[in-house]
């Protein structure tokens, strides 16, 4: 089967790089990593999970151009649909935040798609106190963040926000 994504899907790349496992010369991903994010074009080291975020992001917007997605009810980005494809459906998950100004208390809820979920990390807890399902409630509590208000009419309001997963990955 041929890709309509061409020498660009960043997919088949990472297909032909694992035909690729046990030969001397690097991987053909490593060698056209720049297809997975401009970032990536030097030599220089990143982190793991930033280049598997891009990664995934790059294999989605190819499925996208290659007319292999459908719109995810729900979910926007502003005034944009947001469009549900295969690395969505292993990779994504959805994420429900809660607002509230504290200005004027109006409340809303927004549904964002994510790929990854980043923790926090207390280095003052003890090893015994550094569990997953703490550091998930901790990341579910209340926090305060500046953020546009529809009622104020303020570009940046401050807002009680409340994060939960409102569904989990496949993989």
């Amino acid at each position: 089967d041929q890709c309509e994504g061409g020498e660009t899907c960043v997919a088949c790349l990472l297909f032909r790089s694992r035909l690729q496992l046990g030969e001397a010369l690097p991987a053909e991903l490593v060698r056209r990593r720049a297809l997975v994010g401009e970032i990536f074009e030097d030599a220089l080291p990143h982190e793991a999970s930033e280049f598997l975020v891009s990664l995934l992001e790059a294999m989605r917007r190819c499925e996208v151009l290659v007319g292999r997605s459908v719109v995810w009810p729900g979910l926007q980005i502003s005034q944009d649909s947001v469009m549900a494809t295969h690395v969505d459906r292993l990779f994504a998950f959805v994420e429900e935040v809660r607002c509230q100004c504290s200005v004027c208390g109006q409340t809303h809820v927004r549904y964002e798609r994510q790929t990854q979920l980043r923790l926090p990390v207390r280095r003052e807890q003890e090893a015994w106190d550094r569990s997953l399902g703490a550091a998930y409630l901790e990341y579910c509590g209340p926090q305060q963040t500046m953020e546009p208000c529809r009622r104020c009419g303020v570009d940046a309001q401050a807002h009680r926000i409340q994060r939960r997963l409102a569904t989990l990955p496949e993989v």
